[in-house]
């Protein structure tokens, strides 16, 4: 995020102007060329740069009408396809773990309520809402579903007057009868917001992915390509680096980077841990460490890997400055997954949670790799999430540790997300950074809308730390995961005080004078920093890839 100065928000407003509106300037200085030879009809004509602009116009026209508009149409007809509902014990189980952790429950509704006043949210408000919520339906598909039978009907009337009657008994407060002026946020259900994006910003995306695609190659990383030829044709703009890719995805829509040794260095270095397996055990104990785990990076809604690497090259830096310094002849690998939809680029919807923990299996299973660490940021906290909650524990295993920096999948239940990223009218050059450049790009505005579900995208602090068959004394029964999480004080995007109090918050039984590590998450508090500052500066981030390091040495 940029700051708020007025230099910042002037700068955010001319960009905001130039892509948004790049045929109407186009228009404008073709007219006045036009204006300038009627009026000096003896000066010399612009000839040349009439038919530039013509051209660009006439591009301009194309590129909305074949390639923007469909995209826009898919976000205006797509319909949410919902996973699998809860029973009415989960629900329960999940409404009221939401309530328990709303510190201030007035605040946490009028949120929900685009911040109406709570005298206008009255009983079919909530009705509304909490169907949306828990139970991902509305008023008029009920109506219109012939397999639920009156007895279903009168089971789920219940069952939502029973979440009205808590949520006013910790209100204090009634709701009246009827409909109030209110108006709930419903993601999945209400319009998709979107703000045209000219050809222009699409030249500027392929740049981004040209000079990303040289600084990864230039820093040792290889890139595996979509398989999916037909998916990478659809994309745009245009990516001949995934088109002629020398290596390809085992996973069909998902492409990433790779750093590491190949299989043949693999071996190398294996034959070169066993021959020097009598040296090593002269060393101190000090000098016994393992080898690191492996790295899966995700990351967040922008323009890619683009910003994130300097991030990535400093974590390559330090991870085989402390192998070496081990010696452990171990460097460091990392997977670095690209994730288009949410990169501004004008493509083929996200995975669902299903299809996308398939792919990831595939990727990791193809390298080798067991066990691993993972870093996200941001919305790469969403498959995140996925990884860790996964049903197949196998795979929820083998994440070993995690670092999420600015998750907006904590806390989720909370409104501040939501509302920032989709309905909160920009005032600020940081809030209209995000408007312009992030919300309503189609792409990024169709994921949110269409393809994000709140409750299965949430994660709760026992959620991030169980590690299934651990053999530890972990939350679950397992053992305990690794975890970090990094927050900025200032973030315009998650409720960064109340993400940081829950995860201080000690486990039930647990006061703050028992020693026991169970139930501890580790917290990297930057107060001084808004979403994403934390990559700008090598002084902040460096800090997060000391946890990383820490958190990924192998047992």
């Amino acid at each position: 995020m940029i700051g708020n100065s007025r230099p910042e928000w002037a700068l955010i407003q001319v960009s905001v102007l130039i892509f948004r509106f790049t045929p109407l300037l186009y228009f404008l200085v073709l007219l006045a060329l036009f204006a300038h030879t009627a009026l000096h009809p003896s000066a010399p004509a612009h000839h040349t740069a009439q038919a530039i602009l013509v051209g660009l116009l006439v591009a301009e026209a194309l590129f909305y009408v074949f390639l923007y508009r469909p995209h826009l149409r898919r976000a205006a007809t797509t319909v949410a396809a919902y996973p699998a509902p809860l029973t009415e014990a989960e629900r329960q189980a999940l409404f009221r773990r939401c309530l328990a952790h709303a510190t201030d429950p007035a605040l946490y509704l009028r949120g929900w309520f685009l911040n109406a006043a709570l005298e206008d949210i009255r009983r079919d408000n909530m009705r509304e809402f909490l169907l949306w919520a828990f139970f991902e339906t509305c008023e008029e598909d009920m109506a219109r579903n012939p397999s639920l039978s009156e007895t279903q009907r009168a089971a789920l009337e219940a069952e939502l007057d029973e979440y009205i009657a808590l949520m006013e008994a910790r209100l204090g407060h009634r709701f009246g009868e009827g409909r109030g002026p209110a108006k709930s946020l419903r993601l999945t259900m209400e319009p998709v917001p979107t703000a045209y994006r000219s050809l222009a910003w699409y030249g500027v995306m392929m740049l981004v992915d040209a000079a990303a695609y040289v600084l990864l190659r230039a820093h040792g990383f290889r890139f595996y390509g979509r398989s999916s030829g037909e998916e990478v044709r659809a994309t745009f703009p245009p990516r001949p680096q995934e088109l002629f890719s020398r290596y390809k995805s085992p996973a069909q829509g998902l492409g990433y980077w790779y750093y590491g040794p190949t299989s043949q260095q693999q071996q190398q270095q294996q034959q070169q841990q066993q021959n020097g397996t009598t040296m090593r055990r002269t060393r101190s104990a000090a000098k016994q460490e393992g080898p690191q785990l492996p790295v899966v990076f995700f990351h967040g809604i922008g323009v890619g890997l683009l910003t994130y690497l300097r991030f990535l090259f400093d974590l390559i830096k330090a991870a085989n400055a402390k192998a070496a310094d081990n010696s452990t002849g171990h460097g460091i690998r990392i997977i670095a997954v690209e994730m288009l939809p949410v990169s501004f680029r004008l493509t083929s919807p996200p995975l669902d949670k299903r299809a996308f923990l398939e792919a990831f299996t595939r990727i990791v299973d193809a390298h080798g790799w067991g066990d691993f660490a993972i870093v996200s940021h941001s919305y790469g906290s969403v498959p995140t999430t996925h990884i860790l909650t996964a049903d197949d524990d196998g795979l929820s295993r083998r994440a070993r540790a995690a670092t999420l920096v600015d998750p907006v999948t904590i806390m989720l239940q909370l409104p501040h997300v939501a509302y920032s990223f989709t309905r909160r009218p920009p005032r600020t050059a940081a809030e209209w950074q995000l408007w312009y450049f992030a919300s309503t790009d189609v792409g990024v505005s169709t994921v949110l809308g269409r393809h994000f579900f709140w409750r299965q995208n949430i994660i709760w602090k026992d959620e991030l730390l169980r590690l299934p068959g651990g053999g530890g004394g972990g939350p679950g029964g397992g053992g305990q995961r690794r975890v970090t999480v990094s927050l900025a004080g200032r973030d315009i995007i998650v409720n960064a005080p109340a993400v940081r109090q829950y995860l201080h918050e000690l486990p039930e039984g647990q006061d703050e004078t028992d020693g026991r590590e169970e139930g501890h998450v580790g917290v990297l508090w930057f107060p001084e920093l808004d979403h994403a500052q934390v990559f700008d500066r090598p002084a902040d981030y460096n800090e997060i890839i000391k946890c990383v390091l820490a958190e990924a040495d192998e047992d």
